[in-house]
């Protein structure tokens, strides 16, 4: 039986890390973005959509959502960057975004006006900002990824909002209990949305300003705060340096 000396196996070694090296420069030479530079040329785009009543923006757009009776979809945005903005609904979920393969240096900010009778379920993935105010629904859910900003107002029974990251939620209109979530150094601020119950769970330095009237439940793991107003009732679960404050 022949043995393999150290000098060969280290051969084999370096061949294996060279030949992995070249196939991994391969893959990402495929992989280059095609940039697509603004003309500084604003203009607005109108574009028809099936129904939804939950919207997903990838990117840093500027999303404005509006109750109407009707679903209608307006972009501003420089001319030649329309074509590679996508606006796909299936029915239930509308998605705005970038198509892939594509680096969009815009020089103006993107703005997308969604028109619909329902907006329900919302989700901010990127430095982009949601706004959204007059809708009457039984229950939303807001999800904010990344380090952007999401202003909604709004009626409900029930409120489910998430935050993981930087980003930041301003909350208005009035709500019977809700469910806030921080992962990160995000603030949700709601003391303008009075309500009944609320359960905050921070992860991190996130902040959650809230006014409760009836109950209050905090659970913070880390150096985030609760600040509250009204006379709700308080339970409380910390390890860290957070604290629940009255406002």
């Amino acid at each position: 039986m022949k043995t393999i000396t150290k000098s060969e196996v280290a051969v084999t070694t370096a061949l294996f890390l060279l030949i992995s090296s070249l196939v991994l420069i391969l893959l990402l030479s495929g992989c280059t973005y095609e940039r697509i530079e603004g003309n500084n040329h604003l203009t607005n785009e109108m574009r028809n959509s099936d129904p939804f009543d939950e919207v997903i923006s990838f990117g840093d757009f500027q999303v404005n959502i509006l109750p109407d009776s009707v679903t209608t979809l307006e972009i501003k945005a420089e001319s030649n960057i329309l074509p590679y903005l996508y606006t796909i609904s299936d029915g239930s979920t509308l998605r705005i975004g970038y198509r892939n393969g594509f680096n969009i240096h815009a020089h103006f900010p993107v703005e997308v006006i969604v028109h619909t009778p329902h907006a329900r379920i919302l989700r901010l993935q990127g430095s982009g900002s949601i706004k959204c105010n007059g809708f009457n629904e039984p229950d939303v859910k807001l999800y904010l990824s990344g380090s952007g900003s999401m202003n909604c107002g709004f009626s409900a029974g029930s409120l489910k909002a998430e935050i993981a990251g930087s980003g930041e939620m301003e909350l208005s209109g009035s709500v019977t209990s809700s469910d806030f979530r921080i992962s990160g150094s995000g603030n949700i601020q709601s003391l303008e949305m009075p309500q009944k119950s609320c359960s905050a769970n921070i992860s991190g330095s996130g902040d959650v300003y809230v006014a409760a009237s009836e109950q209050l439940d905090v659970h913070i793991s880390g150096s985030g705060n609760v600040y509250y107003s009204g006379e709700p009732q308080i339970s409380s679960s910390i390890s860290g340096s957070g604290k629940v404050k009255k406002y």
